[in-house]
């Protein structure tokens, strides 16, 4: 319960650092999808299914749903707050709970097409991709670092202590057009010893 309570409260103040930070991404207009800015979502766990796709069971079993990476694409730009793990060791009358917590980044450029675009116009014959997205990415890591840093004795919501030791990346492998990055955390979460009544 306490895990659950600071992800949702890592959400809840991140949702506030970005409330007006927006940049390109997938969206659906009827039936087909367009380049358009949007605000970067915020969510705890995992990134949500794509909203045409139902999961109805049958017989009992759960069935595999049909959808492309576009309709995924459409999650994006977006910071994912991941609980990882929480290791437990009992302090004299409090029980010291440290929580590491993983903050997934990931931006959409089809950049792919706006080159294609580019070069018919110009006539330049360059066909590598100039792979610029991973400057959001960073960009949006040191907003959320310098949330962390900030806060207040590293204190969140007067309960959850941050440890100082901050790790962020990119990850080596990015899977275009999505782009991603990560910073890992952790947490102290002090809490009352209950009675033992046995």
């Amino acid at each position: 319960m306490i895990a659950v309570k600071l992800i949702d409260s890592l959400v809840q103040n991140l949702q506030k650092v970005f409330s007006d930070y927006a940049l390109q991404s997938k969206g659906k207009s009827t039936d087909n999808y367009e380049d358009i800015v949007k605000n970067i979502k915020v969510y705890a766990q995992y990134i949500p299914l794509p909203s045409a796709v139902s999961i109805k069971p049958k017989e009992g079993r759960i069935i595999p749903q049909d959808f492309d990476k576009t309709d995924i694409e459409c999650s994006f730009p977006c910071v994912v707050v991941k609980f990882n793990e929480m290791l437990i060791k009992e302090e004299g009358f409090t029980e010291q709970s440290r929580v590491k917590v993983k903050i997934l980044v990931g931006v959409y450029d089809d950049e792919q097409a706006e080159q294609k675009e580019h070069r018919e116009k110009s006539g330049d014959s360059d066909t590598r991709l100039k792979c610029q997205a991973w400057r959001d990415v960073v960009n949006i890591i040191e907003k959320i670092q310098a949330f962390l840093l900030t806060l207040e004795n590293r204190i969140l919501d007067d309960k959850y202590s941050l440890i100082a030791n901050i790790k962020s990346y990119l990850f080596e492998d990015q899977p275009q057009p999505v782009y991603m990055g990560q910073i890992e955390t952790e947490w102290d979460v002090a809490r009352p010893l209950m009675p033992n009544f046995y």
